[in-house]
């Protein structure tokens, strides 16, 4: 679930991420514990990968996801090279403090007198790809790849997607979650237009920001041209054997 800065709705399904051309800025940030940390000199140019996590202190799906974020840091992605800041620009160190303690979090939080709001500024406005709300992941490889917006249905596909993108800017191939063949999707005019380049079996559903779902069916080889009779951010999946993608789209009129 998200909240939509823009429209001041909650999201709570699922988008696919999207990989960015344009490499991570470096920051240096400190965390509620005091400790610095830079982005590239302390992580990236060690040959490890960087999780972001962006909220506030009360944001849907955080007390549930966090922890087992966490978890998964102490556990099986232990193996990875990767570390995570959590960061939010709406709370100060106190806030973030009581916030840790009441979850039993002992990863890096961020506040905003700690830098927050300057390394979280070219995510959320906008530079990598359209900011819908908080929570909100970005993956950045040790090259400095940007892998944007990892999102999902519900939790367990929400973490499949963080754990997706971390093998792909650790080069990791086996990914069992995401199929390596995208599909084109775009939107105009109340309408989403879905390429399927062949996939047999390929079902497009689509839902409202409530949950509430707006379409679905099978589609057909080549350019599939669907009329949502909608305006606003709606969110698809696109599904099949060993295939899914999802993704979030602003359908205009």
């Amino acid at each position: 679930m998200k909240t939509i800065t823009s429209f001041s709705l909650a999201l709570c399904l699922l988008t696919g991420f999207n990989v960015s051309a344009q490499i991570a800025d470096n920051f240096e940030v400190t965390d509620i514990y005091g400790q610095t940390h830079s982005l590239y000199q302390d992580h990236l140019n060690l040959g490890e990968a960087m999780i972001l996590g962006f909220f506030y202190v009360g944001a849907p799906l955080v007390d549930e996801l966090y922890p087992q974020i966490q978890n998964l840091m102490n556990t099986s992605w232990d193996s990875l090279p990767a570390d995570i800041l959590l960061m939010s620009e709406a709370d100060n160190t106190a806030e973030l403090i009581a916030f840790a303690n009441e979850l039993q979090l002992d990863l890096s939080l961020v506040p905003n007198e700690g830098g927050a709001g300057s390394a979280m500024a070219p995510y959320v406005g906008g530079e990598f790809g359209t900011f819908y709300g908080y929570p909100m992941f970005v993956v950045i490889g040790p090259d400095g790849t940007v892998i944007f917006d990892p999102w999902g249905y519900n939790e367990t596909e929400i973490i499949a997607s963080i754990q997706d993108a971390l093998y792909q800017v650790l080069n990791i191939t086996s990914v069992a979650n995401v199929s390596a063949q995208k599909i084109e999707v775009s939107s105009s005019n109340g309408r989403l237009q879905v390429m399927n380049p062949g996939i047999s079996g390929l079902q497009l559903d689509v839902f409202g920001l409530s949950g509430r779902g707006m379409h679905s069916q099978l589609l057909s080889n080549g350019t599939n041209d669907v009329d949502l009779s909608a305006e606003g951010v709606v969110l698809y999946r696109l599904s099949a054997p060993g295939l899914m993608q999802s993704g979030k789209a602003w359908i205009g009129h």
